[in-house]
């Protein structure tokens, strides 16, 4: 698929058939996912994937409100995803601590997770998988239902599965509208 063609087919799918995704198939999107830019190359971008049907309900009905929870029903994983703290942002120091190199710290964690998940859900859409980040979730329960790391930050859940609907194209603002170009 050529790239516009991709970027154009991926959409926020919120309601999903059952289907099963393999390991491989994640290790392949994964790997695809894993060649989004980061600061100084740190990688700290970590995946979580629940293929495990009692954990995904776990999670689902435990760390999700309602609306986000049905949006999950079907989801053929649900992919946890964290940054490791103190890699992005930060100069690793001669006696081992890390100093942060701008005023943002550890908010390029954040940022090179959503540019590593951006990855993902393209990556998951060139092989035939829809997806949904989901911003809205109860962290600390997702962290415990799950058993995050504690040096890693809960940025997003996305979902991953088969749509059972078709999303129309949403509207996009002009660039006009949104990039000053000087």
């Amino acid at each position: 698929m050529e790239f516009k063609e991709l970027i154009e087919a991926r959409r926020s799918v919120r309601k999903y058939v059952a289907a099963e995704l393999t390991k491989a198939e994640v290790e392949a999107i994964v790997t695809e996912a894993l060649e989004a830019p980061s600061w100084k190359n740190r990688e700290p971008t970590r995946y979580h994937v629940i293929l495990d049907a009692a954990l995904k309900e776990c999670l689902r009905t435990q760390a999700m409100p309602e609306g986000n929870a049905a949006k999950c029903v079907n989801a053929a994983a649900l992919v946890a995803v964290t940054f490791k703290k103190g890699l992005s942002g930060f100069t690793l120091q001669s006696d081992g601590t890390n100093t942060p190199d701008n005023e943002l710290g550890d908010m390029w964690g954040a940022y090179d997770a959503g540019l590593a998940s951006a990855y993902f859900m393209l990556a998951a859409r060139n092989r035939g998988w829809d997806s949904l980040a989901i911003g809205i979730r109860d962290a600390a329960k997702a962290v415990e239902v799950l058993g995050l790391p504690a040096d890693e930050t809960l940025t997003a859940i996305i979902v991953l599965g088969k749509g059972d609907q078709s999303m129309p194209k949403p509207p996009r603002k002009p660039a006009a509208d949104v990039a000053t170009v000087r």
